[in-house]
């Protein structure tokens, strides 16, 4: 005897939906014999349809076609679990978040406001950083991790540095080190990371191109003082010779 379709299957039927599961009106719980009876159901209906709305003798019969496309990967085990992967990709894009809570709210806030007190506290230097990051620390706000992970953070201490090399007087070298270290020492920078820092090798060029041309106007007299500042630089890794060869040859042509 012919199986006749059920109706409360037909319902669930969405020939025209982008999951396959709802082409064929079923979950993605179903096994392989009810797939496979749902995939009947779903042809007859979609031919019925096609006929009323003359695609079929149109030969553009679209509902059967997104019918057999559906079961084509959905009866392959290994189709079907790639494509349940690619579902379970899209559903997890798509989730709204849900609301925070009142909690989830103030303990963020507290973050964001500890976060701007230690940034600020930045300019005043490695021990006023320190201890007032420890102090949020021990409040359980923040963690060590998360503030020296901050590349705001990061960048305000290379700045502090930067400072040092600018505006504190000769030797420059002597002060920049001692600053730098002290960021190291608080777990904030790296060696590398200022070393590496190219705003950090151009202020060091613009000091040492500064010292020689007091040199060259008499304000100091020789070579001396531009001499003990390469030096300084380049036992500190921070200065090539064949870069201190390029900037006195700047000031002999």
């Amino acid at each position: 005897m012919e199986r006749m379709p059920n109706q409360t299957e037909e319902k669930n039927i969405d020939f025209f939906s982008s999951n396959f599961y709802e082409r064929l009106g079923v979950d993605d719980a179903v096994d392989e014999d009810s797939l496979k009876e749902a995939y009947f159901v779903a042809c007859k209906l979609a031919l019925s349809l096609d006929v009323a709305d003359g695609s079929e003798e149109a030969g553009n019969p679209m509902r059967r076609k997104m019918t057999n496309e559906a079961y084509l990967c959905l009866k392959n085990p290994e189709t079907r679990a790639r494509y349940d992967i690619k579902i379970k990709n899209q559903q997890s894009k798509n989730t709204i978040p849900q609301e925070k809570t009142e909690a989830e709210i103030e303990v963020e806030r507290r973050k964001n406001e500890a976060i701007r007190d230690i940034r600020a506290n930045i300019i005043s230097g490695v021990p006023n950083f320190t201890g007032v990051r420890d102090r949020w620390i021990k409040l359980g706000v923040v963690t060590k991790e998360e503030i020296n992970n901050l590349p705001e953070m990061k960048v305000a201490a290379i700045e502090s540095v930067l400072y040092e090399i600018r505006y504190h007087g000769w030797p420059n070298f002597l002060r920049f080190e001692i600053v730098r270290d002290e960021w190291i020492g608080s777990g904030l920078l790296t060696k590398n990371e200022v070393n590496n820092f190219s705003e950090i090798r151009k202020s060091i060029l613009g000091v040492i191109r500064q010292n020689l041309r007091y040199d060259y106007n008499g304000a100091i007299s020789g070579m001396s003082h531009f001499k003990k500042e390469k030096g300084g630089w380049i036992k500190r890794g921070l200065l090539s010779m064949s870069e201190a060869e390029s900037i006195i040859a700047e000031f002999e042509n």
